[in-house]
């Protein structure tokens, strides 16, 4: 689901938030050791960020699909949408936020409740360096 903006948000228990990055939102396709960075617009972005890619490798599962945002951090850990445009070059930190798990080992779980999904990608990434 894209992000939007509104003058008051609403409230009660099927509601929650995420912090709106200055990134580029990008699934990983993990297929064991083969890695894909796929953006909103379906274009595959791999070649751009090498680093994430290399890191979601190395991820536990077999297989899965993580949703979240790329990042580049600036020394004071600031985003910066300028520096992720020249990520090999900017020598700012590239970080993956992951916010949801939607399928892993071949199981579909997009239809489960997002908590049971967020649990299934704390588990997923836990020790991995990769950011809920």
């Amino acid at each position: 689901m894209m992000a939007v903006s509104a003058a008051v948000l609403p409230s009660g228990p099927d509601w929650t938030y995420e912090v709106k990055w200055d990134g580029y939102r990008a699934q990983v396709v993990k297929n064991g050791a083969t890695v894909s960075l796929v953006s909103r617009n379906l274009k595959r972005i791999t070649r751009q960020f090498p680093t994430v890619a290399d890191a979601a490798a190395h991820l536990a599962p077999k297989t899965a699909l993580i949703d979240g945002e790329i990042v580049a951090l600036d020394p004071a850990g600031r985003p910066s949408f300028q520096a992720l445009h020249h990520a090999a070059t900017s020598g700012f930190s590239l970080v993956y936020y992951a916010f949801d798990l939607l399928h892993l080992n071949g199981h579909n779980l997009m239809h489960a409740p997002l908590e049971e999904r967020r649990a299934a990608l704390r588990d997923a990434v836990a020790g991995s360096g990769v950011l809920l």
